[in-house]
């Protein structure tokens, strides 16, 4: 696999363990583009030591949030359509049929460590899924690397230093 197919592979399986987190918790909260965004940027820097930076690798301060460039390019050029789900805008439509298969490929140690983000996160704040997306959004743009990067920098859509979203503090 390409470092682009682990990457778009990883996503689709963040968001499968999002989606059983939201059903968990029966959120009334809806996942979404925006929600999902601020949530895959959450779960990867939840773990300092053990943090998903080296797999969601770029991560760039836009208007409405951090966004994974090339996460939010696949979600573009695909028009939504992963293996096990289509998200748009206004929501999300999981294909649970597809989600076997999907669950067949990938590999142990990426559902290890994603795993390990989700559960970490999910011991910060077992109801911030819950949340709907403009209070996580209010939570994703309060970040130092936000800040540094959109506000103070005036460098928005760069990809942001790695250290910084590995060290700077965390709120969740």
């Amino acid at each position: 696999m390409t470092d682009t197919e682990i990457k778009i592979k990883a996503f689709e399986y963040v968001v499968l363990k999002l989606r059983d987190w939201n059903e968990e918790c029966s959120c009334k909260e809806e996942l979404t583009q925006l929600k999902v965004m601020r949530m895959l940027f959450f779960v990867s820097g939840v773990n300092t030591e053990d943090h998903l930076f080296d797999i969601f690798d770029n991560f760039q301060a836009w208007q409405y949030g951090h966004n994974e460039g090339d996460i939010y390019k696949a979600l573009r050029e695909n028009k939504g359509e992963f293996s096990c789900f289509s998200l748009h805008i206004s929501g999300i439509t999981f294909y649970r049929e597809r989600e076997d298969a999907f669950l067949q490929t990938v590999p142990a140690w990426m559902k290890t460590k994603i795993d390990t983000a989700v559960d970490a996160l999910k011991s910060k704040n077992k109801k911030l899924i819950c949340l709907n997306a403009f209070r996580l959004l209010e939570i994703d743009c309060s970040y130092v690397s936000y800040n540094a990067y959109y506000n103070e920098w005036k460098e928005p859509y760069t990809k942001i230093n790695k250290n910084m979203l590995i060290y700077e503090p965390k709120t969740f």
